[in-house]
């Protein structure tokens, strides 16, 4: 199950609703932050989604995050992904990634650490984002470090990404965004 929602069309009285949820030291990080709306609605979805799985009031659904901020919950799987003013989710019953990101000219910094091969698919912005967009999908449902990224898709193929044990799909988005869901595959 995957939500989204574009930031400037969340109603003040929403947003705050979603911001009570939030426990202390989450409030307190996204204080800190120069806009904390991303952080408030990634996790408004979360907690929203868990709700209608689970079959309890969103501010009771057992949401909390590790050391490295990556959310748990007990029974489920989750991500959550935010970018330039989308904040998505995804619950799944096995372990999940998402991310999503807003098309613009890609990052140099980042184009540099990519491979000979993954240079050739990323051939343009759009291309380039949704192989970021895998990568970071499958690094979130596998678990890891953020530099991983930075290692070659093994994952790329002709036809577009492919893993033994992981299933990819793109994720309908608006206008101008690219999103990617990474499902580990059910083991029998």
């Amino acid at each position: 199950m995957v939500r989204y929602i574009q930031i400037t069309q969340v109603p003040p009285e929403r947003m705050a609703l979603w911001r009570s949820w939030l426990s202390p030291q989450r409030r307190k990080r996204a204080e800190r932050m120069p806009d904390d709306r991303e952080t408030v609605c990634g996790e408004g979805l979360a907690r929203e989604l868990l709700a209608a799985a689970l079959h309890c009031p969103p501010e009771e659904a057992p949401l909390r995050y590790d050391a490295q901020g990556k959310p748990l919950t007990d029974g489920l799987y989750l991500s959550i992904s935010h970018s330039r003013g989308l904040a998505a989710c995804a619950v799944a019953d096995r372990p999940v990634g998402l991310d999503v990101e807003l098309v613009r000219p890609a990052p140099r910094r980042v184009w540099e650490h990519l491979s000979p091969e993954e240079r050739i698919y990323a051939a343009d912005d759009a291309a380039f984002f949704r192989l970021w967009t895998a990568k970071e999908a499958l690094l979130k449902c596998r678990g890891g470090q953020f530099g991983q990224l930075r290692e070659p898709a093994e994952f790329l193929t002709e036809e577009g990404f492919a893993l033994p044990g992981y299933a990819f799909s793109p994720v309908q988005l608006p206008e101008g965004w690219t999103g990617t869901l990474c499902l580990a595959e059910r083991r029998a």
